[in-house]
């Protein structure tokens, strides 16, 4: 695709970050354009039509919002708080004490219970208990056996080589043809991740971006004879480098017609084209 703003085909497609990559399920693609640093959003895919992207959109949230309300709706409510009971007051007395005449107060009289008299039975000392017999002994309990050791945790693997902090080097790029295959060499300070390829119509050719900060002081263009190739150019940038390799005939559809192979180096990449 061509930048709609400069009109520049060299459209690098960004791929989702972070949280941003729970929404990779939607119809959206952001391409980064190399030549006005501007970022373009389009559909992809079968939902090219924006109603029918829009549609699904809508669609995709209110299942969100519906599966969220009916989660608040499922919790069981709060138990009901404890109801106070009502006590009935104490009955009034039956029999009131007598008022007292001089004072005009209720004076109470204690009346002392009846005592029955001791009957001889009551008055005997009671008999002393029998003594209790001895318990049996208790079995002799087994001396618990001893707890299995767990087994020794397993090595930690050797940790992998990290790429060197700060700003880095690509040292030189080099390219052999044995056999009508070229061989390309990218010899780097340490191990390049998280590049990204994709091919180009028009002329034909195959664009391989190297992420990071690189010290890059070689040839700009190195030509190929011999190959499928016609030549390798290099562009180096704040963020990334970019290395294109030149095809010498189109494939069906305008672009190569066999990509290359990238495989990664611990000091660099190894590129290898037929």
């Amino acid at each position: 695709m061509n930048c709609p703003n400069c009109d520049n085909d060299l459209m690098v497609r960004l791929e989702p970050q972070g949280a941003m990559r729970f929404l990779r399920f939607l119809p959206m693609e952001s391409y980064y354009c190399v030549k006005c640093g501007k970022r373009v959003t389009r559909l992809s895919g079968p939902s090219s039509n924006p109603v029918l992207g829009v549609t699904l959109m809508i669609l995709v949230l209110a299942g969100m919002a519906l599966a969220v309300w009916r989660s608040t709706s499922d919790r069981e409510p709060a138990p009901p708080a404890p109801q106070a009971v009502a006590q009935a007051p104490a009955p009034a007395e039956q029999n009131p004490a007598p008022a007292d005449p001089a004072r005009g107060a209720v004076v109470q009289v204690p009346v002392p219970p009846a005592q029955a008299p001791a009957t001889p039975e009551q008055s005997a000392p009671a008999p002393a208990a029998p003594a209790p017999k001895p318990a049996p002994p208790a079995p002799a309990t087994p001396a618990p056996k001893p707890a299995a050791q767990a087994p020794a945790a397993p090595a930690p693997a050797p940790a992998k080589a990290a790429a060197p902090a700060g700003p880095r080097t690509i040292a030189a790029l080099t390219a052999t043809v044995e056999g009508g295959v070229t061989r390309i060499s990218v010899r780097a300070d340490g191990p390049i991740e998280g590049f990204s390829a994709f091919p180009l119509a028009g002329p034909p050719r195959f664009v391989l971006d190297l992420p990071g900060s690189f010290a890059y002081k070689g040839a700009t263009s190195i030509p190929v004879a011999g190959s499928v190739l016609t030549g390798i150019r290099v562009g180096a940038y704040p963020n990334k480098v970019r290395l294109v390799l030149d095809y010498a005939k189109p494939g069906p559809d305008g672009r190569p017609a066999k990509p290359p192979v990238v495989d990664p180096a611990p000091q660099g990449l190894a590129i290898t084209v037929e």
